[in-house]
């Protein structure tokens, strides 16, 4: 597969898994999103970052863009309570399918 099909096979799939997401019956009640980040990686941990974020005080979304570099993704400690976030469900696993 060519490097441009394998991008947007993988863009495809985020976007159908985010759209999976918002449509889970306990999203709403149970995920309060305020802010979405995705990062982009080459197989070198290098790439881009985008980020969406509601800003409560004006009422609107503000969009962005950065470049990430490999070592900026370092896994942190296994005690981490990022790790115990990164597992978390709403119930199932059908709406990343």
């Amino acid at each position: 597969m060519t490097n441009k099909k394998i991008s947007a096979q993988l863009l495809k799939e985020a976007s159908k898994a985010l759209q999976g997401i918002a449509k889970h019956p306990n999203f709403d009640t149970n995920v309060p999103l305020r802010e979405i980040r995705i990062h982009m990686l080459d197989e070198d941990g290098d790439g881009i970052g985008l980020w969406i974020e509601f800003n409560e005080e004006t009422g609107e979304f503000e969009k962005g863009m950065m470049s990430i570099a490999a070592e900026m993704m370092e896994v942190g400690n296994e005690d981490d309570e990022s790790d115990e976030w990164e597992n978390r469900t709403l119930g199932n696993n059908e709406y990343l399918n």
